[in-house]
């Protein structure tokens, strides 16, 4: 297959992948300070983790972080979900493989899709995907929100022990910080939802190999 063959799916992560990232984020942080707010959390209180707060305000920052991780997932889903699908099916179907129907490229494969399964073939997966992404992206954000506590704490005990910088200065988390946190975290939440995704990916594989060969379902191995 070549080069080509490592890169299928690519146009329909490029044109749905980037704006639904996009959702995604700003999703989170505009669900996160709407519930923070709802809760009775401030901002600076928020950001800092909870310093010296209460257990009760800590649960509550905690609840926070993982309701806005689900929601915005949620909500990116309307776009990440009909781009999974896309993706997989160019991703698995070569010579001599499963499907009697081929995709000359990702729109190609929307079409035909949509034509011979519907809007339905296109979201099939919705609640597979959000139930292997949206505890992914809930322990993400939890890990991460958490991480970059750490993160501030530290820079600031770095920075009172050089020179007294004023707390804004000493607030602002270093870009290396930020790499490290968003690594370790994306890295802990998906060694812990890593089962999920697999169960995920064996039910839309399995739903392309229905769609070429509908003739009958005996073949159905996951439900």
């Amino acid at each position: 297959e070549g080069i080509r063959g490592l890169y299928r799916g690519f146009g329909a992560i490029l044109v749905g992948g980037t704006p639904g990232t996009m959702i995604y984020l700003c999703s989170y942080e505009k669900i996160k300070n709407t519930l923070s707010y709802k809760m009775g959390i401030s901002k600076d209180q928020s950001i800092s983790g909870g310093e010296n707060d209460s257990s009760n305000r800590a649960g509550k920052q905690f609840l926070v972080y993982l309701s806005s991780g689900v929601l915005a997932e949620t909500i990116a889903c309307v776009i990440y979900v009909p781009v999974d699908v896309i993706k997989e099916r160019l991703q698995v179907q070569q010579r001599g493989g499963f499907s009697q129907e081929k995709y000359a490229g990702s729109w190609d494969a929307l079409v035909k899709i949509m034509k011979n399964e519907g809007l339905s073939g296109i979201y099939k997966g919705y609640g597979a995907t959000l139930a292997s992404f949206g505890p992914f992206s809930a322990l993400y954000f939890v890990f991460y929100e958490k991480c970059k506590y750490w993160a501030r704490q530290q820079h600031r005990q770095n920075q009172s022990s050089v020179s007294d910088n004023s707390n804004a200065a000493v607030d602002d988390i270093p870009f290396p910080y930020i790499v490290a946190c968003s690594a370790s975290s994306g890295a802990l939440a998906s060694w812990l939802t890593s089962p999920l995704d697999m169960a995920k990916l064996r039910l839309q594989v399995q739903r392309g190999k229905l769609a070429a060969n509908s003739t009958s379902k005996a073949d159905v191995s996951y439900r």
